[in-house]
């Protein structure tokens, strides 16, 4: 019941989010083509239109940002971030959206323009249903992900005050459902690897369990992880990255700390989760490639890679000629990310 209210009174706000993504797929943001700006320009404006503050950031021709903030009583800021760029398009492909069914067909549309379409709507509601916040939120979307971050998140960090201030950061890189034990997880991105050659070296598989026991004892896995490894040896690696290189790039990342974000905010985030379905479940996980969220980290913020889909939206067509959203995951992640910025922003936590 408290979904079909939720839809009925939301739903000149999913309607909102399709057309927002449409228009944003619509505009070429290929890493060939190297031209954000358009992008970022129609999102300053959508900001503008709800009254929102918003700035476009170009620093070298065509690679525009853009950045959105709405100022809370307290200085304290959530960081919201999310990129504008996307993977070439195959032979024969075109920037559009195509609908079939319940889902939408298009480069962009799971990595990463459909967060951003999301992120946007919830801001504009948050502000229009609730006024000004406690905290202060701070939304980036940025220019160039796809090749490094250079001439977008990178050059953000280095120029602007854009991680002034910040208590966390959300980002993508994690929030897709994997099936265990009758259950179903989502992953929670705790941290990422960096880009490193082939590692020659083997590590043995007693090598292999110290790591990961020690990933959960700094706050990286949790039990749930453990038992996931446990029975999913390869778990944690992909056809990318060998098994070598992946936890030669765990160990290296232990070396550079503790992590937080579990502790401090795991339960909040479960919590929201359940709300969904009692029997949904986190599973942090370390990605073995990496996003924008690195440089937030490099900052030493607390920063969380989740972007929740729906238990059939297969993301194996991400950079490929099938990606795709699914009309369920938009739901599930406006709902997740509505009520957990209401929280983190509006209330004490």
């Amino acid at each position: 019941m408290e979904k079909a209210v939720f839809l009925v009174s939301k739903m000149d706000s999913l309607s909102e989010i399709l057309i927002r993504l449409e228009r944003l797929v619509t505009i070429d943001t290929s890493v060939s083509q190297g031209r954000e700006l358009p992008a970022a320009e129609y999102l300053k404006a959508e900001f503008e239109r709800q009254g929102i503050p918003a700035a476009v950031y170009e620093p070298f021709p065509g690679r525009g940002s853009v950045i959105a903030e709405l100022a809370g009583h307290s200085p304290e800021t959530l960081l919201i971030l999310t990129h504008l760029d996307t993977a070439d398009f195959l032979p024969g492909a075109r920037n559009r959206m195509i609908r079939r069914e319940d889902r939408y067909y298009g480069r962009g549309t799971l990595d990463c323009k459909g967060l951003a379409a999301i992120w946007t709507q919830v801001l504009c509601d948050l502000y229009r249903d609730l006024g000004c916040p406690k905290r202060s939120v701070r939304f980036i979307a940025a220019a160039g992900e796809e090749s490094g971050g250079m001439v977008g998140m990178d050059w953000l960090s280095r120029h602007t005050d854009c991680l002034r201030q910040v208590f966390l950061a959300l980002g993508e890189g994690g929030g897709f459902p994997v099936a265990y034990k009758g259950r179903w997880l989502f992953t929670l991105q705790t941290g990422e690897l960096a880009r490193e050659p082939p590692l020659e070296a083997i590590y043995s598989e007693e090598e292999q369990l110290r790591i990961v026991h020690q990933a959960c004892q700094q706050g990286y896995y949790s039990g749930e992880t453990l038992d996931y490894f446990r029975d999913l040896q390869n778990a944690q690696t992909s056809r990318r990255v060998s098994r070598e290189s992946f936890y030669r790039g765990v160990d290296t990342l232990l070396g550079q700390g503790d992590c937080t974000v579990l502790s401090r905010y795991a339960g909040l985030f479960q919590e929201t989760l359940a709300a969904f379905d009692p029997g949904y479940g986190l599973l942090p996980v370390i990605t073995p490639g990496w996003s924008d969220n690195r440089f937030a980290r490099r900052a030493g913020i607390d920063t969380i890679g989740f972007f929740p889909l729906s238990l059939d939206n297969r993301i194996g067509g991400i950079h490929g000629r099938n990606e795709y959203i699914n009309k369920d995951s938009i739901y599930l992640s406006y709902k997740y990310f509505y009520d957990i910025l209401k929280i983190l922003i509006y209330y004490d936590h």
